[in-house]
């Protein structure tokens, strides 16, 4: 997830009609409060692929780094990053287009809202990487790693899924593992080998800066008990 003023930074130029139309839906708290049955129609398009691949979601996205590397490394899979500011998204669908991806998309919104709304088992992956931390109690309650977050990865995780967190912040990581554990339907993962080898990591600005700066990160998988 992007955090600082470094998304705010980026300027890239808004997409054409035709490659918005292609890559990006938009959708604000009214959208969902006001026109619901319109919204999840849109959502229940927008999720749809033919070959059935095996979908994965990136909370908070960004400039679309890390996503777009990995719909390119992976065409067999199909990529949705959700993000709330728009100019990091123009950055994602700019590199999406000039890597000519057809398995990605890209939805401006909060990703609390849309939690509710992930069918069952039907994530084979959720990446949330570099969040804001957790320096306010309610933003325990408030925060994407809370309770909607939790009940849309015991209900959609695939048989074979997980959701890799990965963070700065060695506090907010023991915060949302104590979260995590309170349910007994979710197990964590919290030694190699994980699921995204650390090459595929390089693709995100964070992770190279957070590197290069020899700060020691905190990664950690959550996987869907009852299938295991």
């Amino acid at each position: 997830m992007p955090r600082g003023r470094y998304p705010a930074r980026i300027y890239t130029p808004p997409p054409a009609r035709d490659i918005e139309q292609r890559y990006l839906r938009r959708f604000d708290n009214r959208d969902f409060a006001s026109r619901a049955p319109v919204a999840l129609a849109l959502l229940n398009e927008w999720f749809q692929f033919a070959n059935a691949a095996p979908m994965e979601l990136d909370i908070g996205c960004g400039n679309g780094e890390f996503i777009c590397a990995r719909a390119a490394r992976h065409s067999e899979r199909f990529f949705v990053g959700i993000e709330r500011s728009m100019k990091p998204l123009c950055r994602a669908i700019d590199l999406a287009s000039q890597l000519d991806l057809k398995n990605i998309h890209f939805v401006k919104a909060d990703a609390r809202i849309l939690f509710p709304l992930m069918p069952p088992a039907s994530l084979s992956a959720v990446h949330y990487h570099f969040p804001p931390p957790i320096v306010k109690v309610r933003h325990r309650r408030t925060g994407v790693f809370s309770t909607p977050l939790l009940d849309m990865l015991e209900r959609s995780l695939r048989p074979d899924g997980f959701a890799g967190v990965l963070l700065d912040s060695h506090d907010s990581g023991r915060i949302m593992m104590d979260r995590v554990a309170e349910r007994p339907s979710l197990t964590l993962r919290t030694t190699p080998p994980f699921s995204v080898p650390d090459e595929e990591l390089t693709a995100s600005f964070y992770f190279r800066k957070w590197r290069d700066q020899g700060r020691a990160l905190l990664r950690f998988e959550v996987v869907a008990r009852r299938w295991r």
